[in-house]
Formats: structure tokens, C-alpha cells, sequence
């Protein structure tokens, strides 16, 4: 299998994982206040019963006191209602601020991701990006709806039961406090192989969801070479390694809580012994010595709870470290002062639009830097003009596009847009001037209207259906039963490579932008069809220019000028009569390539 750059490790720039899960959580500080007070009444609640318990028995049972002793159980009738109440309140506000919390950095992290810089998805897998959306966000609801109340809870009842501890018997607490490192210590060092294994199985989750989705998408290829066995062993050996490392890490979680437990209740049965004797010294009463086990039992249950407390934060913050990294890659977005200074702001039209300049353009792919795909290109398109640009496959031709469109940055020489380098213009603004026509569409899971929306969301349905209209989709959209509202399925399963394609025109069409970049835009469709769809074009582009990335003669020998690409270079430019006469690059790419001559 070939390897594949990941995300790094660690971030330089973001905020660490706590301070962003805070600047997440203070936005909702009526919520972080009822959890808070059910939290506090949760634990003193939980306190409180030692007292009763101490009152219980000294002066109820020793004493024979009936009053205290009905005094007594309906005070902890009244804990009992407290708690049932607190755990209540606490639950449904955790719950609901774990899933607003969730909401807002799903988000955040999707908003994010549709921003960033096409060599980002070059260098990571898709399923690892998707894996930090789903995964990590659910690990870090899962902790604030539950585990971060309890960790609190935890505290208070730790803080509150050591200090009852002391106020019940000084002596029996020095015990306590003697177990404290033995406990504190396999916490530490455990917790941290926690972490580290948890990050490691993260990671192979999103290899695993990556190579998943890519071999589900290419099912059909698979399925003609008889690949699936291999498919499926590969997948397995991925399932196995992650499992591996889930078996380390469940092994190392419990064999923490395991040491937490048996180090804490032996000391509570020492403690016990001790405590019994005191009693019978008399140096203690039974009612103290109830209710000092009773806070015993609190504290080592804290503790212990400590334990899985931790295990849980590890994954909570391996899950918050790998958000940040993705929120900390750059965007194609400008900063407001860099919007700011951008002065060439412009409602692009057929008008506004004079010409293109390409000068001395030369570009690698960052994931490829060792593959020069443009060397030394230069060119000039003008206003009105039809170019044509022909050569062989891997020349660069679909990498223009991805220049104009600003996805990457040349990396020497510069494009001029009006005399203007492009760099100095606003994303969008550039975006708005092309429509881009690919030669394999992408059509969504949703209805035929609302594919062809795309092109401009603020559209009225009569301008959608005009466009429809125009690229011929009235012909199958009716024949369905939902007619437009029919939905397409994953990746428009249910049209044809033609019927993809109009789609894809009609998009075009409705977004009217004054420089069409077609990538043989009816390469997919049948002759007849094809013809409809020419006629289309040549009443749409008659006040509009167009870059034409051509495998038909007639689109050819339409063009006012054909650009030859070859090697990385302009190997020759004319019409086509001209480069039939002089170009034997251009006249082989006639005889072989063009489909129909």
C-alpha cells in the first residue's frame, strides 16, 4: 500500500486542547451554571450522609432515641430526594450542552474543512478528515454530556470527604493519605500509554473509514477484476493492526482501574481494622467510625473514579488535539485586514472582463514537487475569444483551469486579469468571473432542482428550470414520476454519463459567468443529444469567452485560436488550418485523438 502524509502530530499555532474546549463551552454560561449547581448539590448530598449515618448510630441506635431516630432517616430520605433531583438536573443540562456544544464544532470543523486549500485534501485522506467530523466529535460530546460532570462531582466529594475525613479522626486519616502516591502514581503512568495508544487507533480509523469509502465508491471497478477478496483482506489487516492496539490500551485502562481498586479497598479493610479497635478503646465511637468508612468509601471511590476519569480525558483530548490540527491548516480564506486592502473588487460581467494574460507560468503540484507539470507557459486571452487547447493527456491542460481558479499559485511568473495580477482580486469575486463544465461532473444526493442550483443558489425556480430547459434535461427529468424533484442517489446513480453531463451544463448556464471553462463538456453525450447541446452553447456563448479543453474536431475548428500543449510547453498556436500546415504534433493529435474526424 502506498503511504500517505497525515496531518502532523502537533500543532504550532492553535490553542491547546483544554483552552479550545473552553472557548467552546463559556458560550453557554447559563448551562455550565445548572450543571454546576447540580454538580455542588450532588456532592453535598452525597456527604451529607455521612453525618446522618454518625447521628444514626450514636444517638439514635446507642442512645435509644426514637425522635432522633425518625429525625434521622427522614433526613436521609430528604438526601435521597436531593440527589434524585441533582442527577436530574445535572443530566438533561450536560446532555444538551454536550449536543449544542457538538453542533456548534461540527460546524466549525465542516465550515472549516470546505475552506481549506485543495493541497490539503492532496496530502491527507479523506477518511481521516471525515473520521475527525464524526468520531472525535461524538469522544468530545460523550465527555461533556457525562464524564466532565462526573469529574467534578468526583473533586468536590474528594475535597469535601478528605476534609470530613480529618474532622472525623486525624489519626485513621494519616493512613488515608499514606495509600494517596500509591494510588496517584499508576495514574500517571498509565494514563499517559493511554493517551499515546489512543491517538495511535484514532489515526488507523481514519485509514481504515478512507480506504473503506474509496474501494465502496469504486465498487464496480472491484467487482470486474474479481478484487474483492483482496479488498476485503486489506481492509481486514487494517481492522487487525487497530485491533491490536485497542487490545493494548483496553489492556493498560484496566489494568489501572484494577491496581486503583485493590490498592484503595485494602486500605479501607486495613483502616477498618484499625478504626474497629479504636473503638473498642474507646478513643472512637461507633457513630464516627461508621460515618468515617462511610467518607473512606467516598474518597477511594473518587479516586478510583479518578482512574476511568482520566482514561476518558486522554481520549477526550486526543480527539480535541486532532480538531485542532485540522482547524489549524491553512484556509483559502483572507483575514478581514487582507480583504480589506483588496481594491480591485468587481461585479464581473461579459463588460467588466477584458482579457487574460498567462505570463512565464511555471508550476509543480506541492504533493508532486519533483513532477514539473508547466514551464515557462504564456499566453493571452482576450474578451469574446473561444480558445481551443489540445495535446496530450498529462500536458497540463485541466491544470490551467485549476490556476485561473485559484485552487494553487504558480509557482513562478504570474496570471494578469485586466492588466491586474489575479493574487490581487478577491477569491470569490474570481470564482464568480468562470463556470467550470468537468468532463465527469459531480452530481449530489439530492434532487435534480436542486443539482442544477448549485450554479446559483439565490435562483427563482423558473430561472432553475429555464437553465434545465436549455441543456435538454426536460427530455428524462419528465420521465420520472417525481419529474425535477426526483432524487439522484450517491453520486447521480440513477442518470446516465449523458444525462450527468446536462446537469452539469445546466449549472453553467444558471450561474452566467462571463468565461466558460469547458472540459469537452459533451463528450459524454450521443451524437444527437451532442447536437442540441452545441446549438445550447453557441446561443449561450455567443457574448461569452470560453477556454476549451477539446477531444472534438468540430469543437476545434470552431475555436478562434488552438493552443498546442506538449511537455510542459506550448508547442504550437494557430487555427486549425494553420496547424494542420505546421504543426505535425497537432496534425498526429487530429489523426489519433480527435473523436470524430
Amino acid at each position: 500500500m502506498s503511504q500517505t502524509t497525515h496531518l502532523p502530530l502537533q500543532s504550532t499555532l492553535s490553542p491547546s486542547p483544554l483552552l479550545f474546549l473552553w472557548r467552546n463551552l463559556k458560550k453557554y454560561p447559563w448551562d455550565i451554571a445548572k450543571a454546576l449547581l447540580a454538580v455542588i448539590l450532588t456532592s453535598a448530598a452525597i456527604l451529607g450522609v455521612g453525618y446522618g449515618l454518625r447521628t444514626l448510630v450514636d444517638k439514635g441506635f446507642t442512645a435509644e432515641n426514637s425522635e432522633l431516630l425518625n429525625t434521622s432517616a427522614l433526613f436521609l430520605v430528604g438526601l435521597a430526594l436531593t440527589l434524585a433531583f441533582s442527577a436530574y438536573l445535572r443530566t438533561s443540562t450536560t446532555a444538551w450542552l454536550g449536543e449544542k456544544i457538538i453542533n456548534d464544532l461540527r460546524q466549525k470543523v465542516f465550515s472549516h474543512t470546505m475552506s481549506l486549500t485543495i493541497e490539503t485534501f492532496e496530502r491527507n485522506r479523506l477518511g481521516d478528515l471525515l473520521s475527525r467530523l464524526n468520531t472525535d466529535c461524538d469522544q468530545i460530546r460523550t465527555f461533556i454530556s457525562g464524564s466532565a460532570a462526573v469529574a467534578l462531582r468526583t473533586l468536590l466529594q474528594l475535597i469535601g470527604g478528605t476534609t470530613l475525613l480529618i474532622i472525623s479522626s486525624p489519626q485513621l486519616t494519616l493512613y488515608v493519605f499514606a495509600i494517596i502516591p500509591f494510588v496517584i502514581i499508576p495514574i500517571s503512568l498509565f494514563g499517559k500509554r493511554v493517551k499515546t495508544l489512543t491517538h495511535e487507533a484514532q489515526a488507523l480509523d481514519g485509514e481504515a473509514l478512507s480506504f473503506a469509502e474509496e474501494r465502496i465508491n469504486a465498487l464496480t471497478m472491484i467487482k470486474s477484476f474479481t478484487a474483492e477478496s483482496y479488498a476485503n483482506a486489506v481492509f481486514a489487516k487494517l481492522q487487525k493492526k487497530k485491533l491490536s492496539l485497542v487490545k493494548r490500551r483496553t489492556h493498560y485502562r484496566s489494568l489501572l482501574i484494577s491496581l486503583v481498586i485493590a490498592l484503595i479497598f485494602s486500605a479501607i479493610a486495613g483502616i477498618l481494622w484499625i478504626g474497629a479497635h479504636e473503638v473498642i478503646a474507646d478513643r472512637l465511637t461507633a457513630g464516627q467510625l461508621s460515618s468515617f468508612v462511610f467518607y473512606a468509601i467516598v474518597v477511594a471511590g473518587s479516586m478510583n473514579s479518578f482512574a476511568e476519569i482520566i482514561s476518558n480525558f486522554n481520549l477526550t483530548l486526543g480527539a480535541t488535539t486532532r480538531l485542532t490540527e485540522l482547524l489549524d491548516k491553512p484556509t483559502e480564506l483572507l483575514s478581514p485586514q487582507e480583504k480589506a486592502a483588496l481594491s480591485n473588487r468587481l461585479p464581473w460581467t461579459s463588460e467588466t472582463f477584458q482579457s487574460l494574460d498567462f505570463k512565464d507560468i511555471t508550476f509543480t503540484y506541492p504533493a508532486r514537487p519533483d513532477a514539473e507539470v508547466l514551464n515557462n507557459i504564456s499566453f493571452t486571452f482576450h474578451k469574446g475569444q473561444k480558445i481551443a487547447l489540445v495535446g496530450p493527456s498529462g500536458v497540463g491542460k485541466s491544470t490551467l483551469f485549476k490556476l485561473l481558479l485559484r485552487f494553487y499559485q504558480p509557482n513562478q511568473g504570474e496570471i494578469l486579469l485586466n492588466n491586474t495580477p489575479l493574487k490581487n482580486y478577491n477569491l470569490e469575486d474570481i470564482r464568480n468571473l468562470f463556470t467550470l463544465v468537468p468532463q465527469d461532473p459531480v452530481i449530489f444526493n439530492t434532487s435534480i432542482i436542486n443539482n442544477i442550483a448549485l450554479g446559483n443558489p439565490h435562483a427563482t425556480r423558473e430561472e432553475i428550470l429555464k437553465a434545465a430547459r436549455q441543456a435538454h434535461i426536460d427530455e428524462f427529468a419528465t420521465k420520472f414520476p417525481q419529474g425535477y424533484e426526483t432524487e439522484l442517489g450517491e453520486k447521480g446513480v440513477r442518470l446516465s454519463g449523458g444525462q450527468k453531463q446536462r446537469v452539469a451544463l445546466a449549472r453553467a448556464i444558471l450561474k452566467n459567468a462571463p468565461i466558460f471553462l469547458l472540459d469537452e463538456a459533451t463528450n459524454a453525450l450521443d451524437s444527437q443529444s451532442e447536437q442540441r447541446i452545441q446549438d445550447a452553447l453557441h446561443a449561450i456563448l455567443k457574448d461569452k469567452s470560453a477556454l476549451i479543453i477539446a477531444h472534438r474536431l468540430s469543437t476545434v475548428k470552431e475555436a478562434d485560436q488552438i493552443i498546442v500543449l506538449s511537455e510542459k510547453t506550448i508547442d504550437a498556436v494557430g487555427t486549425h488550418t494553420q496547424l494542420m500546415k505546421r504543426s505535425p504534433l497537432y496534425k498526429t493529435l487530429a489523426k489519433q485523438q480527435f473523436l470524430d474526424l
